[in-house]
């Protein structure tokens, strides 16, 4: 019989312990939730690929500014939202965490998008068939989402000059489909 919480564990009637979960709507708030895009920026060349380095991330802004201009505000995740992740280095998950000094975010732009979408990371799912480099920031070569973008606009891909780049961030997974590399800036930390 389920009994409860003991030491921010779930247990039974037994004794048995069950891991605790991350409740969706335990997602840490961005830390700049109302910062405009454009202030505090450091000039700094980054390429989509180079995302790669980064664990996890937050996508916490998306909007259009102008006509086919997507951009999009992501925020490193920090280690203290995957506390449960510790257990099996050997730390406790109520050990406090202090790395979160120096959290990366990045405004990207796509200036020439020709189409996008956001899903829930839930209902994602990866396809063997489809082929990309890249894991948190992917740039495919052949997917699903190129071909119904191929298929439903104006034959743009016959000349090659569609490119799929695909984010996967916690809570959401971004896909957008653009004529050129977007645009991506490091932001100052506040």
């Amino acid at each position: 019989m389920y009994s409860g919480y003991k030491n921010g564990q779930r247990t039974d009637g037994d004794g048995i312990k069950y891991p605790r979960s991350r409740p969706r709507s335990s997602r840490r708030e961005p830390s700049h939730p109302r910062r405009e895009f454009g202030v505090a920026m450091k000039p700094r060349a980054v390429e989509w690929l180079d995302l790669n380095r980064l664990n996890y991330v937050y996508l916490t802004a998306i909007r259009e500014p102008k006509d086919n201009v997507l951009e999009l505000v992501i925020e490193q995740a920090p280690a203290s939202d995957f506390r449960e992740d510790l257990e099996g280095l050997g730390m406790s998950p109520d050990d406090p965490v202090d790395i979160d000094q120096l959290l990366e975010t990045y405004r990207i732009e796509f200036p020439n998008y020709v189409a996008y979408a956001i899903r829930d990371e839930s209902f994602a799912r990866n396809d063997t068939s489809e082929d990309y480099l890249g894991t948190l920031a992917r740039l495919y070569r052949q997917s699903k989402f190129l071909d119904y973008v191929d298929s439903t606009s104006t034959g743009l891909r016959t000349n090659d000059r569609l490119q799929h780049y695909s984010l996967l961030c916690l809570e959401h997974v971004v896909e957008v489909v653009s004529m050129g590399k977007p645009n991506l800036t490091l932001l100052e930390p506040q």
